[in-house]
């Protein structure tokens, strides 16, 4: 309300719908502003689950559960991941961080035009939040 945006770049993943949950991503988009998001694979962590540092270990059973969920849709950690934010009506762009033209192959291969994935909230900012990883 202190503010007059026209766009807003933000975190937004899979794991971390705090702002669709708490009605942000709404009034944002009723105001007109334009909404980028960017963070959908959480630094990597999203791609897999197999090769992380010993800090993740607070979540694997929580990171077991969604591997189990994504599994039974047929769909890959990345298609997920990336349609989970590219499906969510309040987000206008979607910004993806690549290595290698492999990367961006890959990514763009896997835009499928789907209905809504639900989210699988982790609502614990010590995940949520890079700068708070002890790595």
């Amino acid at each position: 309300e202190n503010f007059d945006f026209d766009i807003i770049q933000l975190p937004f993943n899979i794991f971390d719908a705090r702002l669709i949950e708490g009605g942000q991503l709404k009034a944002l988009k009723r105001r007109g502003v334009e909404v980028h998001a960017r963070s959908i694979f959480l630094q990597g962590i999203l791609l897999d689950f197999y090769h992380y540092s010993s800090y993740f270990s607070t979540w694997q059973d929580q990171f077991k559960k969604y591997q189990k969920i994504v599994e039974n849709s047929g769909m890959s950690l990345l298609e997920c991941s990336l349609n989970f934010a590219l499906n969510t009506q309040e987000i206008d762009k979607v910004l993806v961080g690549v290595n290698s033209d492999t990367q961006l192959n890959e990514i763009l291969q896997s835009v499928k035009k789907s209905e809504s994935i639900d989210s699988f909230p982790i609502n614990d900012i010590n995940l949520l939040n890079p700068s708070l990883w002890k790595i």
